[in-house]
């Protein structure tokens, strides 16, 4: 996991280095959204592993994607909303002047639900 956090880093700032030169920043913005979602994918795996070794694996909690999930990916987004010509609410103008870090920290928990909301529902029945 180091390992891809150092060659994702690495990526990262060779685009940023042609951002530079090429006044492109597109490449490096994407990168740097799409970057964390992995991450968090593989913050969640573990968690994964042992669902499927307990055979709890065989859902997906729409709910808990629905209610985190969308509101998570539209912040992830915004940054993209901003340069697109699509129509944006002035939430979308407000967020992507504080792009900093916040919008990378939200890819990560996307990429973590994403994995984490594979799972077995709950029985309620025997309650």
């Amino acid at each position: 996991m180091v390992g891809a956090l150092v060659g994702f880093l690495v990526i990262y700032q060779s685009l940023l280095e042609q951002a530079k030169l090429h006044f492109n920043v597109i490449p490096a913005m994407t990168f740097s959204l799409l970057y964390p979602v992995l991450l968090g994918m593989l913050f969640a795996l573990p968690g994964l592993w042992n669902r499927m070794k307990q055979d709890k694996a065989k859902g997906f909690e729409v709910g808990r994607f629905l209610g985190v999930g969308i509101p998570v990916l539209y912040v992830v987004a915004v940054p993209f909303l901003h340069y697109s010509s699509f129509p944006a609410p002035p939430l979308t103008r407000f967020l992507s002047i504080q792009y900093e870090g916040g919008v990378m920290l939200f890819s990560f928990i996307f990429g973590y639900l994403l994995i984490n909301c594979i799972r077995k529902k709950e029985s309620t029945h025997g309650k």
